[in-house]
């Protein structure tokens, strides 16, 4: 599947910066054509003269407020796995690489501990261990798991895992006290196409919450940001000692929007692209979507409410055969995870 672009994210992150005033050309690398290089950061200081290579964390640094501009701006038009992709090039480990190995110290400490009262001292120190970097979900109390804060950001992916990347002469570090979301103008609406029906379930309007079983949560949201639709999905499981995020789930949908929709795609020098809709959008490569996924799926070509509505499945509900083994089916010249319409959970759009 081509790489869908991913939306321009409404959370923008916060800066706290710190001068330093030891940072030099002579030893630092030599950035390459868009003004990028890496260096080491410890303590909000780039490691650099006598200093021992090793004693910080690699950190993008740009040598200016234009080239970290531009760097942002091209990851606001590529898609999550994408932008991973981008960052992984130069070598830096960033706050979605800490917030999996969080994931999995959580499992560890989940499976280690012998009582509740022992989970619970035992999860007071790993709270404190990421306080700063990585943030609960404050809509979910019963959730312990652990997140990137203003997940999607172009920051979020350009900072190491200590939080800190470096623009000319300043170290700068995201700040999760606090997040802000742009008002975005409400556009005049226009009635939408009529959806065919369909045999599935209606699960509610933009927003659902899904439960293919008792103790699994399936996250949908489709919302607009300006002209651009995005779609998220994202899953969560109950164990004994409370909700955490599922990184083992995987996610199907079928879209049926009205006319005035086109789907976009990434072009061969990265630039936004008119595509064909695909019969189904298919989410199953494990290691991408454990954090779930948030993308641009599309735009309007005029200033209307979108309308339509998503046929929404995982693989819980998708088909199987009697060993577990995914039933596949083919649609035109695509092979895809067989998803009966009678277990669809259908999503209504009405958004402005």
């Amino acid at each position: 599947m081509k790489k869908l672009i991913l939306a321009m994210c409404t959370a923008s992150l916060l800066f706290s910066c710190t001068d330093d005033d030891s940072l030099s050309t002579n030893s630092a690398p030599v950035a390459d054509n868009n003004g990028i290089e890496v260096v080491e950061v410890s303590n909000g200081n780039v490691v650099q003269g006598t200093r021992t290579l090793g004693d910080g964390e690699l950190a993008l640094k740009f040598d200016s407020e234009a080239s970290f501009q531009k760097f942002k701006n091209e990851l606001l038009n590529e898609s999550s796995f994408a932008r991973t992709e981008t960052i992984s090039k130069y070598g830096i480990k960033n706050l979605y690489d800490l917030a999996d190995d969080a994931d999995a110290e959580l499992e560890k400490i989940g499976n280690e501990a012998t009582s509740l009262s022992d989970f619970n001292a035992k999860y007071s120190e790993y709270k404190k261990k990421y306080e700063g970097l990585l943030i609960t979900d404050a809509s979910d109390n019963s959730d312990v798991s652990l997140y990137v804060p203003n997940a999607d950001s172009p920051e979020s992916y350009i900072a190491n895992k200590d939080g800190y990347f470096v623009v000319g002469n300043e170290v700068r570090k995201i700040s999760v006290n606090s997040e802000n979301y742009p008002n975005y103008p409400s556009l005049p609406s226009t009635p939408g196409q009529k959806v065919p029906s369909q045999e599935g379930t209606v699960a509610g309007t933009n927003k659902v919450e899904l439960r293919p079983r008792s103790n699994t949560k399936i996250y949908f949201e489709a919302y607009a940001q300006g002209y651009y639709l995005r779609v998220k999905m994202s899953a969560k499981k109950h164990m004994w000692y409370g909700w955490k995020n599922d990184p083992h789930r995987q996610y199907f949908f079928d879209s049926y929007l009205d006319n005035n929709f086109v789907y976009l795609g990434q072009g061969k020098y990265g630039q936004e692209a008119i595509v064909n809709r695909l019969p189904r959008y298919i989410f199953n490569n494990k290691k991408a979507v454990k954090n779930g996924f948030d993308i641009i799926l599309g735009k309007r070509q005029t200033a209307a409410k979108f309308t339509g509505e998503f046929h929404v499945w995982s693989d819980l509900t998708s088909e199987h055969d009697k060993d577990g083994n995914d039933i596949t089916e083919k649609v035109g010249n695509f092979v895809m995870p067989k998803c009966l319409e009678s277990k669809a959970q259908i999503v209504k759009i009405d958004i402005l």
